[in-house]
């Protein structure tokens, strides 16, 4: 029998380590997000679908749907929810009517500024005591381990896509 008093732990590997810390960091500002963006009765999924919309307003519903990497009918209630606030307006294509674009309404761009004025001071406040260089430099490794992982989901398509 081989002595396994040795072995590793691969339970405590900076790999695994490193993931659950990106989790719960991310955890932790999607929740001071959510409490700064309370008082004006917006939820984050709200919130994320308008800052979609600041950057490209007019697209399609289900172009939303692929940005927020959500299901057509989550996004719909999301939509629909903004709707009835007045936040946003749909209009249906001339040239598809099965395509509806989704624009913001003046009261939805008025929420622009103060939405983004409560997630810059979530960030600031996240990086507090830490020096810019090193802010730059997280940018840089998180860019990278975005690149790895969108390499391994490609070739696991590919993968797939194979006949055997």
């Amino acid at each position: 029998m081989a002595d396994r008093s040795f072995a590793p732990d691969v339970f405590h590997t900076p790999e695994l380590a490193f993931g659950y810390e990106l989790r719960e960091t991310s955890r932790l500002l999607l929740e001071a997000l959510k409490r700064r963006i309370a008082p004006c009765d917006i939820t984050l999924a709200q919130y994320f679908l308008m800052r979609q919309l600041w950057e490209a307003e007019g697209i399609s519903q289900s172009e939303l749907s692929d940005r927020l990497q959500t299901t057509a009918a989550a996004s719909v209630q999301i939509i629909d929810s903004l709707e009835e606030r007045g936040f946003i307006k749909r209009i249906r294509d001339d040239s598809d009517r099965r395509v509806t674009h989704v624009y913001l309404t003046a009261k939805g761009r008025t929420l622009r500024s103060k939405l983004l004025h409560f997630a810059y001071a979530v960030s600031k406040r996240a990086l507090r005591n830490i020096a810019p260089a090193s802010v730059v430099e997280l940018r840089r490794v998180l860019a990278l381990i975005r690149d790895n992982l969108e390499g391994e989901l490609a070739e696991q398509v590919i993968a797939r896509a194979v006949p055997f």
